[in-house]
């Protein structure tokens, strides 16, 4: 009767436990690489590098920083949704799995999350700082992919 039991007993567990599809099942990446840059990942650069350094014109030098709660806000935003897009950069089927794609992919929202506390902390210096280091992930990977090696 025991043994009955136990295979009862673990035919019920198995029937309850959920099979999980394969990673790249669950996963949707519907956009290719170059829409994916062009439509998620460049418009929030752009807003974040927008948010920082100077201009320098014939009427003289313009900080671009933001002046408001507003331009603030839409510095963190930005500098939230690129490191999010980094993620999608990550995706089982969506680029190369190999180290250095995922290392830049990394490198660029570790950079895109501190950017997003400097943008908090509304520390324009910091902002400017970390935006250079999402210039240089950016760089180092399309030179590599982008450009080939």
């Amino acid at each position: 009767m025991k043994p009955l039991a136990v295979s009862a007993v673990a035919l019920l567990v198995a029937a309850c436990v959920e099979s999980k599809p394969p990673a790249t099942d669950r996963f949707k990446t519907n956009l290719g690489m170059k829409e994916l840059m062009q439509f998620v990942i460049d418009p929030p650069a752009d807003v974040f590098w927008g948010a920082s350094g100077t201009i320098i014109t014939a009427q003289g030098e313009e900080d671009r920083s933001p002046t408001t709660d507003a331009g603030w806000d839409a510095a963190v935003s930005a500098a939230a949704t690129l490191a999010e897009a980094a993620n999608l950069l990550m995706l089982p089927g969506r680029g190369l799995e190999e180290r250095e794609w995922l290392a830049y992919s990394q490198q660029l929202a570790d950079a895109s999350l501190a950017g997003m506390k400097a943008a908090q902390a509304r520390d324009k210096e910091a902002v400017f700082a970390t935006g250079e280091q999402v210039y240089f992930a950016c760089r180092a990977c399309h030179q590599k992919y982008l450009f080939g090696q």
